[in-house]
């Protein structure tokens, strides 16, 4: 499946955050390995998600002791990631306080090995592809939140050199399940209508769910210090060849995209965002998700295939199961 682990990936793991969408996958892997692990959440699994299952609330630090007692990895994947969370404290409070919750956790305990599921949203517009050196400077408040988890986590990893944290930084994550931005892509270019905003030659680092839970299993075991990556499958596409892609994998015929100029979709976002301020409630069209549309998002993942990582499936196979099991395959599509 992958490159062999590094380091001591014995013992049980603790997935925080185990019912979610990439949660759901790791737990799927580690029974799969016949490895024993936990899954600690506050939302209850599906007959789905294998294995044992322990109630915490990272919000809350009074549960999660008990829930990590055994634990001799935590991979942290628990946090509030939808746009437009209201109130925006919510941020806050599950990626920041709650971060520091877990730490104290793992102080209390003594567990000393974590992977931290933080996100590329920590860089924030990017000049091209950037490495994990980026200085960059996230704009939303979940970046600002993911940002500020990996410092807490640092301070935690300086102070106690025996401590062996790893950062993973993934793109946007998809697969099968997942009602994230490459789906809502996808729906919109099979159940139409579609309407391409720019002119479609900008690229998007994409990560399947399969590749991102085999990595985070991956790096469990590498020896103490910081260890920092970004995750994306390789190669990028652009957003012209996404959509192509995604027309011939379900059987439609190819077409010219009616297309709508950057400028005039972003002042319709800025519309939308207005009226959702006056009218306290949320729209589908924003110019946050306008910008990242039109965006150039694109990280390297360079570092993690020097580590010797081999991914499972390369980017258009993940695409393909994909929308297999979304929207099914085959010809005579309009």
């Amino acid at each position: 499946m992958a490159g062999a682990e590094g380091g001591d990936a014995s013992g049980v793991t603790a997935v925080i955050g185990g019912s979610g969408f990439v949660g759901r996958a790791v737990m799927r892997q580690l029974a799969e390995r016949g490895e024993p692990a936990v899954n600690v959440d506050v939302v209850p699994p599906g007959p789905e998600v294998p294995g044992p299952y322990r109630h915490a609330d990272i919000t809350r630090p009074d549960t999660l002791p008990a829930a990590l007692m055994d634990a001799h990895h935590v991979l942290l994947l628990a946090a509030e990631w939808r746009d437009n969370v209201r109130p925006r404290s919510r941020y806050r409070e599950v990626n920041v306080d709650g971060v520091a919750n877990v730490i104290a956790a793992c102080r209390e305990i003594g567990i000393r090995r974590l992977v931290f599921v933080s996100s590329c949203s920590v860089y924030g517009p990017t000049p091209g592809e950037v490495d994990e050196d980026f200085a960059g400077r996230p704009i939303n408040p979940y970046g600002e939140s993911k940002a500020e988890g990996e410092r807490l986590l640092r301070s935690w990893a300086a102070a106690e050199p025996d401590v062996a944290l790893v950062i993973v930084r993934p793109t946007v994550i998809f697969g099968p399940g997942n009602r994230g931005n490459v789906w809502n892509l996808a729906n919109q270019v099979v159940n139409g209508p579609f309407l391409m905003i720019g002119d479609g030659g900008n690229r998007k680092s994409m990560a399947y769910v399969e590749n991102v839970a085999a990595f985070l299993l991956f790096v469990r075991g590498l020896d103490p210090g910081v260890h920092v990556f970004n995750y994306a499958d390789k190669p990028d596409m652009s957003m012209n060849e996404l959509v192509a892609f995604i027309r011939a994998e379900t059987g439609l015929r190819p077409r010219t995209d009616l297309r709508l100029p950057r400028s005039a979709a972003l002042a319709a976002g800025r519309l939308f965002d207005a009226a959702s301020r006056v009218l306290g409630r949320e729209f589908g069209i924003t110019s946050e998700r306008i910008f990242k549309f039109c965006a150039n998002t694109q990280y390297s993942a360079e570092r993690a295939r020097q580590a010797g990582f081999v991914p499972p499936y390369d980017l258009r196979e993940g695409l393909r199961r994909m929308l297999r099991a979304e929207f099914g395959m085959g010809p005579g599509r309009a």
